[in-house]
C-alpha cells in the first residue's frame, strides 16, 4: 500500500519521530531547534492576554446579566401597638 501512518519502528524511517512529554514542551523545544523560540514567545504572550481580556469582558457580561434578588417588603409593626 501508500504506507499511510506513522512507521516509528522501521529502519528507513527518517520522517516520523515520537517524542515523549507535554505538546507545550515539545513545541518550545522544536521552534527553538528552528530559532523560532522569540516568535513562538510572543504569540504565546499574545493570546494570553487575548484570553485573559475574553475572560475579563466574559466575567462582566455574567455579573451584569444576573438579575438581583428583589425581596417584598415587611409590613413594619406599628409602633403604638
Amino acid at each position: 500500500g501508500l504506507g499511510c501512518g506513522l512507521d516509528f519502528d522501521s529502519e528507513a524511517n527518517f520522517r516520523d519521530v515520537a517524542l515523549i512529554g507535554t505538546c507545550d514542551n515539545g513545541c518550545r523545544e522544536m521552534a527553538d531547534r528552528l530559532g523560532w523560540k522569540d516568535d513562538l514567545m510572543q504569540l504565546i504572550d499574545q493570546v494570553e492576554v487575548t484570553n485573559a481580556e475574553q475572560m475579563a469582558s466574559q466575567q462582566e457580561s455574567q455579573h451584569s446579566e444576573v438579575p438581583k434578588k428583589s425581596f417584598p417588603e415587611v409590613p413594619k409593626k406599628n409602633e403604638s401597638q
